[in-house]
């Protein structure tokens, strides 16, 4: 639901789910009313899956390749309104990501299961231009440090490509700091992500 509401109104238009797993955000697209889905999973299990179930919910705007995502938007040759990205922990592979700058997406949605690698990769999509418009954090992982964050980035037109690296950084990771910091106790400590290091005292919860 929350990159449902992310992604906006998705009517007509068209939609690519990297990293798509069994197609489950993909689905929720078509079902929206995009023009057309495409979706990429290096699981070939999943990938089947994915197109069962697209199948048995009698969507036909969707389809789900598998393969590398790295090696496969390289034979996508639709241009999307907007690109998902749900990667796994270690993040999108530095290569991929110049590759999905290049679509030229006016929004990107990018769901994130290990915030340090969001962090990490951030960087690259806010220097070609995109600018972070929301960010919010569910606690997937009960009784653990962990969390996944979903970040919504728009083109910003003024910038263009190839903006300053630092746009919109320090918000960012200030609010991704202050909710680890709660979760972890909100006791002193420094804690790093990516090349961003910022300190943190005695943070309670509101």
């Amino acid at each position: 639901s929350i990159v449902r509401e992310f992604a906006g109104d998705v009517e007509n238009k068209m939609v690519f789910d990297l990293y798509c797993g069994t197609g489950t955000i993909g689905q929720i697209m078509a079902k929206a009313g995009s023009k057309k889905v495409m979706g990429i999973e290096l699981v070939e299990e999943a990938v089947v899956a994915a197109n069962e179930n697209a199948a048995r919910n009698g969507l036909t705007n969707c389809t789900f390749l598998a393969g590398d995502v790295l090696k496969m938007v390289d034979e996508l040759t639709d241009k999307p309104d907007v690109i998902i990205v749900d990667p796994p922990r270690e993040g999108i592979h530095p290569k991929a990501i110049g590759k999905i700058i290049d679509f030229g997406a006016p929004e990107i949605v990018y769901v994130s299961c290990k915030p340090t690698s969001l962090a990490r990769d951030l960087q690259e999509f806010q220097a070609a231009g995109y600018e972070v418009k929301r960010v919010r954090l569910m606690d997937m992982f009960p009784r653990t440090v962990h969390l996944f964050v979903f970040c919504q980035g728009k083109v910003n037109e003024r910038s263009g490509k190839g903006a300053n690296k630092e746009r919109g950084k320090g918000n960012f990771v200030e609010s991704l700091y202050i909710i680890i910091a709660e979760k972890q106790g909100g006791a002193d400590r420094i804690i790093n992500l990516s090349s961003y290091s910022i300190q943190a005292r005695n943070i309670q919860r509101k």
